[in-house]
């Protein structure tokens, strides 16, 4: 089905991509993206592809007409957390349906371009796709967007059972001199991923993480949240040899909260958290902005700072920090003030942790977060109000 939309005769196409947290959307890009070599050139140019920047892709915003959108080669761009560059993906989609329309009239050949975009939810009738798809007549973008997929789930207990081990062997590679859990008889193992716990690669590879330390019977008594945390506490681990512990943890959290931190906004964010929660850090800011550079590194390095991956970890590692920090609540509120990613990834960490929900109420009782993400996200109220469980 893949090949069948990249090599389709359209010159522009858009596919959206829908899987739960985990289950291999990411992969499933970049194994599309592995695989670019292996396509045909088109108009004698090689595929080129890779994964797009949100903070690009909202600069587009502000460019007038199509002249900035150019493209030179077959070309396959993809986005992950689609839904929280809304905004920028309807000012370019119409860009390339202008584009479309200049070189039909000029009876010229555009190298095909294919948008893959990445979410958890994609609904064509409603939420962020039905926003994205401009429909009016004069300008309407719908002929851009293929139907969405579906990620099927894992259902052979082979391909469960291969994607456990061959993590586990990744993991003794890395570890040479340490000895790893003897995995228990192929019928008791398959009976066990039987369970529909275990139908997404991620927690299949969490849980092989976590066996790696633990052993098998505490990796398969964990459920999914209780598998992010402890693979989170990991990267808290990592995170904090890089320099001042506090401070660096706490700037993590947001970084990921916020999707990454840009360059040019680095240094003014390092300052204003080490004024706000009262903890110097002997390098000041520039300090503090170069061992996050180190600790979450981007590409290229002088993007700024990244956010810490997969989802589903990354929401634990916040959760876990925010509770266990002075000033949590505040945090999420400048969050929310400092880049609109925030509420998507809220979204996610509130359907995905229940206590997380728990904690906001308790620690929140005048619902100062909600209503900030309300009034900042009017289009966002319903689904905000069903994950605080109002609806």
């Amino acid at each position: 089905m893949v090949d069948t939309w990249l090599l389709s005769p359209k010159p522009v196409s858009i596919l959206p991509v829908a899987a739960r947290g985990g289950a291999g959307k990411t992969r499933f890009a970049l194994e599309i993206l592995k695989g670019l070599s292996n396509l045909a050139p088109v108009q004698n140019q090689a595929w080129d592809g890779g994964m797009a920047n949100h903070n690009e892709l909202r600069a587009l915003e502000s460019t007038p007409g199509f002249v900035n959108v150019e493209w030179g080669a077959p070309t396959i761009m993809v986005l992950d957390y689609a839904a929280s560059c809304t905004e920028a993906l309807k000012v370019l989609a119409r860009k390339l349906e202008l584009r479309v329309r200049f070189h039909e009239r000029a009876a010229t050949a555009l190298p095909p371009l294919r948008l893959l975009l990445l979410e958890r939810h994609a609904h064509a009738e409603s939420g962020w796709l039905e926003a994205l798809v401009d429909r009016s007549k004069s300008t309407s973008t719908e002929d851009l967007f293929e139907d969405v997929l579906e990620l099927a789930p894992l259902v052979a207990a082979e391909e469960r059972r291969k994607i456990l081990i061959d993590t586990m062997v990744a993991f003794a590679a890395f570890r040479p001199g340490v000895a790893l859990p003897v995995l228990m008889a192929q019928a008791e193992l398959d009976q066990i991923l039987s369970n529909n716990q275990w139908h997404d690669p991620l927690g299949l590879m969490m849980a092989a993480a976590t066996a790696s330390t633990d052993g098998w019977e505490s990796a398969f008594g964990l459920k999914r949240a209780g598998l992010a945390y402890r693979v989170a506490a990991w990267e808290a681990e990592r995170i904090q040899k890089y320099g001042e512990k506090a401070l660096l943890l706490h700037m993590a959290g947001l970084s990921t909260l916020c999707g990454g931190i840009s360059s040019d906004r680095l240094l003014d964010l390092a300052d204003r958290e080490i004024t706000l929660i009262k903890r110097p850090h002997p390098g000041g800011a520039a300090g503090l902005a170069d061992q996050l550079r180190s600790a979450l590194p981007t590409y290229p390095p002088t993007a700024g700072v990244g956010a810490i991956q997969p989802d589903i970890v990354a929401e634990a590692f916040v959760v876990k920090e925010l509770q266990t920090r002075h000033g949590g609540i505040a945090t999420l509120l400048r969050a929310v003030d400092d880049d609109t990613r925030s509420v998507e990834f809220l979204l996610r960490a509130l359907v995905d942790f229940s206590e997380f929900k728990v904690w906001i109420s308790g620690a929140d009782p005048s619902n100062t977060v909600r209503t900030a993400l309300e009034r900042e996200f009017p289009d966002k109220v319903l689904e905000l109000r069903k994950a605080f469980s109002l609806l």
